[in-house]
């Protein structure tokens, strides 16, 4: 894993992430999904996996479904939708750091699909 790319994706994560609260509280529908889509997109870079777990990659891919949730929300204009869809992912942030923070902290890594 090359920190440095992790740290710059994470970086930009936070760039597309942190306008999403306001973005949800004041119902502008074109940011939500801007950022939204561009969190998808980040989530598929090489980059974005510092852990090769199956643990790992299911909060991974949970994290693009809500996020392509969120995104379809806000092009639907459903804003009970688009508030439910942004918990979903900012819970979802949350579980994945503290999964990875344990990783780290443990050396455990149960079902490791590679030795890198």
């Amino acid at each position: 894993m090359d920190r440095e790319a992790v740290a710059e994706i994470m970086s930009m994560k936070v760039v597309f992430a942190a306008p999403l609260l306001q973005a949800v509280s004041v119902r502008d529908c074109a940011t939500i999904e801007a950022n939204a889509e561009e969190l998808r997109k980040l989530s598929l870079s090489t980059a974005f996996a510092v852990s090769d777990t199956v643990a790992y990659r299911a909060l991974s891919e949970s994290f693009r479904r809500d996020v392509t949730a969120l995104a379809e929300a806000a092009r639907a204009r459903d804003h009970v939708a688009a508030e439910a869809a942004y918990l979903r992912v900012a819970a979802s942030c949350f579980s994945c750091h503290h999964h990875v923070r344990e990783e780290r902290a443990t050396g455990n890594l149960p079902g490791r699909l590679t030795m890198r």
